[in-house]
């Protein structure tokens, strides 16, 4: 069974008719998600369904915009 902590996220690349990779562009955007984040949901519902991921399987989440460290508050001096 594959759990989240055991499997960070990876870059693939993958060869899709640009016809797929707009209808995804409009189905997301619906959802206001990326086009990654929408389809890797879906990805995992499917695999859930298919019995290859746990019911309670979880993504990791995401980190946008990078990690804070600085107030944006404080003024450079």
């Amino acid at each position: 069974m594959l759990r989240t902590v055991e499997m960070p996220r990876s870059r693939r690349q993958f060869k899709l008719d640009d016809r797929v990779l707009d209808g995804l562009k409009v189905v997301a955007h619906r959802d206001s998600r990326s086009v990654n984040n929408w389809l890797e949901t879906r990805l995992i519902e499917l695999l859930q369904k298919e019995g290859v991921l746990s019911a309670d399987f979880k993504p990791i989440a995401e980190n946008r915009g990078g990690l804070r460290t600085k107030s944006r508050d404080k003024k450079d001096g």
